[in-house]
């Protein structure tokens, strides 16, 4: 799904083609996480679009940041996957992170703030 403008009827519309019925909530909650993460979030639910919208926050922001996370619920494990993968792109997780607030994420939130001066660049502007 690509499109210059997203909006919540597209996003209503393209779940109603494929049999899928957000709420305004869900679609509320689609739109922050393409806000973050773009038409990526349709290849990694692909085949699970519910999953776009149902998964916590913190399960969605592991399962986007990393395919460690789609294979195992370790959180310990998919974090020190993510610190080793050179291709994690720590300033979008951290924007993600950042927006929806630490509460959201539980236990990995000590992990993220752990890592915080580490993992970004000096450039990266907390919200």
């Amino acid at each position: 799904m690509t499109s210059k403008k997203l909006t919540s009827e597209t996003l209503k519309q393209y779940f109603n083609q494929h049999g899928f019925y957000p709420d305004n909530s869900h679609l509320e909650i689609t739109m922050l996480r393409y806000q973050h993460f773009g038409d990526s979030i349709f290849k990694t639910y692909h085949g699970k679009l519910s999953n776009i919208y149902c998964r916590t926050h913190l399960w969605f922001l592991l399962e986007m940041a990393t395919t460690v996370a789609l294979q195992s619920n370790n959180i310990h494990y998919i974090f020190k996957s993510m610190l080793k993968d050179e291709h994690t792109d720590w300033e979008r997780i951290y924007s993600y992170y950042d927006t929806v607030g630490s509460d959201d994420f539980g236990i990995a939130s000590s992990y993220f703030d752990k890592y915080r001066d580490q993992l970004l660049s000096r450039n990266y502007n907390m919200i």
